[in-house]
């Protein structure tokens, strides 16, 4: 449980470091923080694959995801950071909260 809850930490970090990179023109920065979320993701993704404990709706977060990869496939720096900003980091932030709840 400790596992998960520092790779949801990790995971947010980086989202949060790309958001702020990308908002201060710090592309390349931006960019690392990416994939930093990206591996972390990863991580929380074959966890919740081991175990009983779900607490993540990957269909509701997939097709945030794949619009992230096709910004990041046309180098749509911008595309990147309202999709980070605007879809992706609010789902994730509710999600914590409703697992704060519990």
């Amino acid at each position: 449980m400790n596992n998960i809850y520092n790779i949801k930490e990790r995971l947010l970090h980086s989202l949060l470091a790309a958001i702020e990179f990308f908002n201060h023109c710090k592309d390349e920065d931006g960019i690392i923080a990416i994939i930093c979320f990206i591996d972390d993701f990863e991580n929380l993704l074959d966890i919740y694959e081991c175990s009983n404990e779900v607490t993540l709706d990957i269909e509701h977060i997939l097709p945030y995801m794949k619009a992230l990869l096709s910004c990041m496939q046309n180098d749509d720096i911008i595309g990147m950071a309202d999709t980070l900003e605007y879809d992706i980091y609010p789902l994730l932030k509710e999600i914590e909260e409703g697992c704060a709840e519990k």
